[in-house]
């Protein structure tokens, strides 16, 4: 039992990483996104989210060097599941803003959010002592 409540603390301190990491994104993006009104196209803008996750893992490493999860293979399965789950929560905050009329930006969309966090989590996975 106390292996279980190990691997979910870890798990959620992975994700909580990432979540405070995707929501200081999301305010950048906004805080620039009012004067850029021509889409971009969806490959470009994937990049560009892989680069900011990236980016992103490396600031988290500074701030939490070693990684929340200690069993290598759970730190390998979190490199994927981990982004799954922040790109359906990304989708979630896009829907919720859409239903509030607000204008959605690229990380309000499930590849975009998971493409950040997939960058992060493996500079995280790599690097993370």
């Amino acid at each position: 039992m106390e292996f279980l409540f190990e691997l979910i603390f870890q798990l959620f301190g992975e994700l909580l990483i990432q979540l405070l990491f995707e929501a200081a994104a999301e305010l950048g993006l906004r805080l620039v996104a009012a004067p850029i009104t021509r889409p971009r196209h969806p490959l470009f803008a994937s990049l560009g989210f892989n680069l900011w996750g990236a980016i992103a893992g490396g600031i988290s490493l500074l701030v939490l060097p070693k990684s929340q999860i200690t069993n290598p293979d759970f730190r390998i399965a979190a490199v994927f599941v981990v982004p799954f789950v922040m790109g359906f929560v990304m989708l979630q905050v896009g829907k919720l803003r859409a239903r509030r009329g607000q204008g959605l930006v690229g990380l309000d969309h499930f590849w975009n959010g998971f493409a950040f966090a997939f960058a992060m989590a493996l500079v995280r996975y790599l690097f993370a002592h």
